[in-house]
């Protein structure tokens, strides 16, 4: 089993820590990878992953250590800058190699589906947020889910296919399906099948 987990040292550095778990210990954490992150502490929610690559994106979403100190709630102390894009860490599982390539725009990933490699391109799909959506989880609060109407433009996102090559170190992004049919999450796929290029992954719409 694979996982991720942020890291803070005392020097203020911050660093994405990609980790495995092998059944002969389960309480004991292997470190596959290490990413720097800067002085930024990250916001993480999921990967893309399959036997040969985890696929780390590093959304300008990052947490006001202060504010979460002083006890403000978690969606407050949420930042969002949209003059960064967002980056891509494409770890190598053999060696923990990695590969940082810039998406060229700024979003938001939640959850990812299949992952898989095809003429040494690195097929990733995923529900993406645009930039516009500085608040993206505040679209869960009571307040905001009492306003039908607003809940597509706010919490809208899309289903978007991003084609890594693992020669040239670039990305291209498209979209499979765009928001107009509302946010686009929760996607599963016959996990038999992770790693091998597969026809159909199972979504659920919101607020359309």
């Amino acid at each position: 089993m694979f996982g991720i987990c942020g890291d803070i040292e005392p020097t203020g550095t911050n660093h994405l820590i990609l980790y495995k778990i092998e059944p002969e210990n389960i309480h004991k954490r292997i470190v596959v990878a290490t990413i720097s992150t800067g002085k930024v502490p990250v916001y993480e929610h999921s990967f893309g992953f399959n036997e040969e690559y985890a696929t780390i994106f590093q959304h300008p979403v990052s947490f006001d250590m202060t504010k979460q100190i002083l006890g403000y709630p978690l969606i407050d102390c949420m930042t969002y800058d949209n003059e960064k894009n967002t980056i891509l860490h494409v770890v190598k599982l053999e060696d923990g190699s990695v590969e940082t390539i810039d998406s060229g725009f700024p979003f938001q990933m939640m959850h990812t589906g299949n992952q898989y490699v095809k003429d040494n391109k690195l097929i990733v799909d995923a529900s993406t947020y645009t930039c516009s959506q500085e608040k993206l989880f505040a679209t869960l609060t009571f307040d905001n889910m009492k306003k039908q109407s607003d809940m597509l433009e706010q919490g809208g996102g899309s289903w978007t296919r991003f084609e890594i090559d693992l020669t040239e170190k670039t990305v291209n992004h498209f979209d499979l399906i765009e928001k107009e049919f509302g946010g686009l999450e929760l996607p599963a796929f016959n996990h038999l099948m992770r790693g091998q290029e597969t026809c159909f992954t199972y979504l659920t719409a919101f607020w359309r």
